[in-house]
């Protein structure tokens, strides 16, 4: 149920490692056979960043795969994933998140400087989840995208967390289309804020063809 994991450490973070031209596809839940039903036993994830630096995921397809696409977790800085093709991930296409914790005065775990550029995320999170989610990260971009067919609840969702319990800024949104989306979506929005994001900006760009919902309508934002 996981195709490329690649972890580092605070100390020893892992450096410099790119994708090219790949396909990645397959990836698949394991689930618990029950007298009368099926029941996921571990969360699947395809590709997982955790401490890792300038590294980047370019020109290639992550596809078909039953849980969520890819994860740049906790300490990473600088990862880039740009001119790729994000389809038919059924939790949905890609997660940017950490923790905020304190460790001897310092932030730790903390994920910066993640640009997500010039992708195409398609039918992701049909199966129920957020097509793009940020939370716990800085100096985040998210430019130039194109997304279609999302599911529910979002396709994107920005802070993840309370007033509080989030460390989610500068995050930039910029440029991208959205179309055809929110599939089977209620009361929901196509891009959703929460908890305290700061000093973020979300500006130009186009959202259209939003999917009203079964008792209360979907909107842009």
């Amino acid at each position: 149920n996981k195709l490329v994991l690649i972890t580092g450490n605070e100390e020893k973070p892992v450096r410099n490692l790119r994708f090219y031209g790949l396909a990645f596809e397959g990836a698949k839940e394991n689930f618990r056979n029950y007298p009368h039903h099926y029941e996921p036993t571990e969360g699947c994830t395809a590709i997982t960043y955790e401490y890792a630096t300038d590294c980047e995921f370019a020109y290639s397809q992550l596809r078909a795969c039953g849980g969520v696409g890819m994860s740049i977790g906790g300490g990473c800085y600088g990862v880039r994933v740009f001119n790729s093709i994000f389809d038919g991930l059924e939790q949905g296409a890609l997660g940017i998140n950490s923790t905020g914790d304190l460790k001897n005065g310092k932030l730790i775990q903390i994920n910066h400087q993640t640009l997500v550029d010039h992708n195409i995320f398609s039918s992701c999170g049909q199966g129920g989840g957020i097509t793009l989610g940020i939370g716990g990260t800085i100096h985040t971009t998210i430019s130039h995208n194109y997304f279609t067919k999302s599911g529910r609840p979002y396709t994107m969702d920005i802070g993840a967390g309370g007033l509080e319990g989030t460390i989610t800024g500068d995050v930039v949104v910029e440029y991208n289309h959205f179309e055809d989306v929110q599939t089977d979506a209620d009361d929901a929005g196509v891009v959703v804020v929460t908890g305290m994001t700061y000093n973020s900006s979300i500006r130009n760009n186009i959202i259209h063809r939003v999917h009203r919902g079964f008792f209360s309508d979907n909107v842009a934002f």
